[in-house]
């Protein structure tokens, strides 16, 4: 009766494959040789005939063949100081650039990304005007500057400020689909009506407010040019 080996690895077995091979056994006669010395670790029917087809095509290593272009699939410090330093050159890069670039799997550089460097990508916000330096400064002063009034005199210095801002108005009023509803008869065609160009016959209108309603609202006339002065 043959002893059951408890341990043993793939390549032990496939060298054995290749003998018995070699010996004229084929794939069944194999396996039965097999089986009752490695127990439930032994090479199915399937694999053990794959094995000896290679074996018939010349194949003699039983060493598995590196795999090109494989990727690195182990988190270090270094492949997460690799990903940290090429984010931070640029924010925009995708989770493929960082693959072409640090040569890491792609379940490794999410992992990474997320777990590790806890960077999510988000959208750039919309402001309504890029202000440079100075013009920041002095925003904040002047903010700072009505905070310390508001301190001193409260409701009193509300009431002084004025608000302005410019808007477009368009020169028609559009009608709504509920508006343009109409009785016909059955034979009767169904009512069309013309799409009417928002940027068409459009004026500036200015509006100034304080903090109990609308002052002032001015229409620009057609045609003038309205400057700093």
């Amino acid at each position: 009766m043959a002893t059951l080996l408890l341990k043993s690895s793939r390549n032990e077995q496939r060298a054995v494959i290749h003998f018995l091979w070699e010996k004229g056994l084929n794939a069944n006669e194999i396996h039965s040789e097999m089986r009752p010395v490695y127990g439930d670790k032994c090479f199915t029917r399937p694999a053990i005939h794959v094995w000896c087809t290679k074996f018939a095509r010349s194949r003699e290593s039983i060493v598995d063949k590196e795999r090109p272009g494989r990727h690195v699939a182990a988190t270090t410090d270094a492949t997460i100081g690799a990903v940290d330093a090429f984010v931070q050159s640029d924010r925009r890069v995708s989770i493929s650039d960082i693959v072409r670039h640090t040569g890491i799997s792609r379940d490794s550089v999410h992992r990474i990304v997320r777990n590790h460097l806890k960077f999510r990508k988000v959208s750039a916000r919309l402001v309504l005007k890029q202000l440079k330096p100075e013009q920041q400064a002095m925003r904040m002063m002047t903010s700072l500057d009505d905070l310390q009034r508001y301190e001193t005199e409260w409701e009193a210095m509300l009431e002084r400020i004025v608000m302005g801002d410019e808007t477009w108005v368009h020169h028609y009023q559009p009608e709504t689909k509920q508006a343009s509803r109409q009785w016909k008869h059955k034979e009767s065609p169904t009512p069309t009506k013309f799409k009417v160009v928002p940027s068409v016959s459009k004026v500036v209108a200015t509006v100034f407010w304080d903090m109990r309603g609308v002052l002032l609202v001015e229409f620009q006339e057609h045609g003038r040019t309205v400057n700093v002065s």
